[in-house]
């Protein structure tokens, strides 16, 4: 087959220029008379117009060869047990470790640890004498939670949204493993701390102690990641951490509730199911919203009605 490559018009010296290539350097060997020919041919072919095809006929094209176009390969299943489906969460959660500076990890484990010397009945009389330990781990675990998921899905600052949204995973795969290191975390210093509160202070119970911090935890986590559909991460920390204030701040002016005094008992129960069921629910929403997260986290605009 004679190549049609363009080549510039005032290069008709020798074939090899008409031709775009050597036809010696090929192994043809051919003789003068052939080479003339050939150059011949080649100039009378490349003269020749060539026709543009009709936009129907390239429809019909495309529509003909469209059934013999492999589809791609899906990168993910479409349908994963659930087991499956978990263990390629946490999978994806291994690199996100990277995004939790050391900030994070020291300011998360000074606020849990500023509040250890309450554990002396001596400094506590002193310095808040309604305020047990194990009522300061509830009332701040859902800060840790909404100031870490905040930091941790800075998203649009990071750059890793962007190389999230082409993995092989799901969207809601992404934002739990994204979320599984903050938890975890937070988790991990306020379990230690329970331990030493049921240890010290008298009637904490140390399992409904970490229903009482975990509940509220994952509620304002789950908020913050639903509130980031519309806003900034720091800004949907903020109004979740304005709502939250409203606990505190009752807890100091109206003393007369006991409100510290259900931190580690059954008292909490009512509290804990009701802000459990919230935090259910709404994860359950963020993981539903999960692609739309993602493309707010990568900097870009979620469209209207979402």
């Amino acid at each position: 087959m004679i190549s049609r490559q363009e080549s510039p018009e005032d290069s008709k010296a020798s074939l090899a220029q008409v031709l775009g290539f050597d036809p010696s350097a090929e192994g043809l060997d051919l003789a003068p008379d052939e080479t003339d020919a050939l150059l011949a041919t080649a100039r009378t072919l490349r003269a020749a117009p060539v026709p543009t095809p009709h936009p129907e006929e390239t429809e019909r094209l495309v529509a003909a060869l469209t059934p013999y176009v492999p589809e791609p390969a899906r990168p993910t299943p479409a349908r994963q047990e659930p087991h499956q489906w978990l263990g390629a969460a946490l999978a994806a959660a291994r690199p996100h470790v990277r995004l939790l500076r050391r900030p994070f990890w020291v300011a998360s484990a000074a606020v849990v640890a500023s509040g250890l010397p309450l554990l002396d009945p001596g400094i506590r009389q002193a310095v808040a004498p309604d305020l047990t330990y194990a009522a300061f781990l509830v009332l701040v675990a859902p800060v840790l939670a909404t100031l870490g998921v905040a930091y941790a899905f800075r998203g649009a600052g990071t750059g890793m949204a962007e190389v999230e949204m082409t993995c092989a995973l799901t969207p809601a795969q992404l934002v739990l493993g994204r979320l599984f290191w903050v938890t975890a975390y937070d988790a991990l210093l306020l379990g230690l701390a329970s331990l030493a509160a049921a240890g010290v202070e008298p009637g904490v119970r140390l399992g409904w102690l970490v229903a009482g911090w975990l509940a509220p935890m994952l509620l304002l986590a789950a908020l913050v990641l639903g509130l980031s559909l519309y806003l900034s991460p720091w800004a949907a920390a903020g109004a979740a951490l304005a709502l939250w204030s409203v606990v505190p701040i009752t807890v100091v002016t109206r003393p007369e509730l006991g409100l510290p005094g259900l931190a580690g008992s059954p008292a909490a129960a009512p509290m804990v199911l009701v802000m459990g069921a919230g935090a259910v629910l709404l994860l359950a929403a963020v993981v539903a919203a999960a692609p739309h997260l993602m493309v707010r986290l990568a900097g870009f605009t979620v469209r209207e009605g979402v």
